[in-house]
């Protein structure tokens, strides 16, 4: 025979008084921890359920109805946690999933376009070695060095207008090729 009904565990409950909860606790912290260790297959995550419970139980005390089943809404109260416990573990696998597949992603893509710039790099470089040399040098000072057409005619001994014609040329050689290069990287 109980010593104490449901109904006066939940008054002293309602009313804030601590031991209620422990004699509560005491009755069924047992049977609610096998529950959720059958559901969840692992003792800790048992316990944190068990805690939880009780937690919400204390919480929520103030809205209980006086002729509430303890044993009712205590194990209704165990399986609704343990549902939300697995659905966060889903909703966790999902994003660890779609984090994975979106680093997956980035890396192949990285990779693509790592061998693209490679493949650029080697057709650029092919294609400069065909211009001629003075052409060459101007155009790697411009475009590589970020010199101006002032600074490179100084330092090369050449017109301006000279350095402005070997740019052109290369960007037109440039241009002239660059279909064979589009065609291979698309």
């Amino acid at each position: 025979m109980k010593l104490f009904t449901d109904e006066i565990l939940i008054k002293g409950l309602k009313r804030g008084e601590k031991i209620y909860i422990d004699r509560i606790y005491h009755s069924y912290s047992n049977r609610i921890f096998g529950f959720a260790l059958s559901l969840l297959k692992d003792r800790e995550e048992s316990y944190d359920v068990v805690h939880d419970v009780f937690l919400s139980l204390w919480e929520k005390r103030h809205t209980l109805k006086d002729d509430t089943k303890l044993e009712a809404i205590l194990f209704t109260m165990t399986r609704n946690k343990v549902l939300s416990f697995f659905r966060k573990k889903d909703s966790e696998r999902k994003y660890i999933n779609e984090l994975l597949t979106k680093d997956d992603n980035r890396k192949n893509d990285s990779t693509e376009q790592d061998v693209s710039f490679i493949f650029l790099t080697e057709k650029i470089e092919y294609f400069l070695s065909k211009m001629p040399q003075k052409r060459r040098d101007v155009f790697m000072l411009s475009r590589n060095k970020g010199m101006s057409n002032k600074e490179i005619a100084q330092k090369l001994s050449i017109s301006e207008k000279t350095v402005e014609d070997h740019i052109t040329r290369a960007l037109a050689f440039f241009r002239k090729n660059i279909n064979s290069i589009k065609n291979i990287l698309l």
